[in-house]
């Protein structure tokens, strides 16, 4: 990454998400934090939120499968109202349906967005070497 790239995460954890290189070492971070799952969620919900209208109802089903059902290895962490929630708008599922979980993804919440002082910030940039 450039100096510029480094200097935009720090101001900013929204940047480094919508940053391919960012994204990129924020994966590996996660990948050895055993958390990929959660960037992996999020990904897709951006993903879907870009999918045309008859795209929505197959991509739904398919984050659903792979990170929403209690069977999918990749299970993100969602308390069961939030799951039941999801569950009950996959009859008529819209490009926002995940908003909220993306929203209450445990990993995602522990980050004040563009804190340095956050711990898991602080953690990433020791890992980015931006510190």
């Amino acid at each position: 990454p450039t100096s510029l790239d480094i200097e935009r995460w720090k101001s900013s954890f929204d940047r480094l998400l919508h940053c391919a290189v960012g994204r990129q070492h924020f994966q590996e971070f996660l990948r050895s934090e055993y958390s990929e799952e959660n960037l992996l969620f999020w990904l897709a919900c951006e993903d879907l939120k870009e999918a045309s209208e008859n795209d929505v109802h197959y991509k739904t089903k398919i984050i659903f499968d792979k990170f929403i059902s209690t069977s999918s290895p990749s299970e993100v962490s969602l308390d069961g109202r939030m799951r039941d929630e999801v569950i009950r708008n996959l009859i008529e599922p819209e490009k926002n349906i995940y908003d909220e979980a993306q929203r209450h993804l445990k990993f995602f919440q522990r980050i004040d967005e563009g804190n340095l002082c956050s711990p898991d910030l602080q953690e990433i940039s020791k890992i980015f070497k931006i510190i």
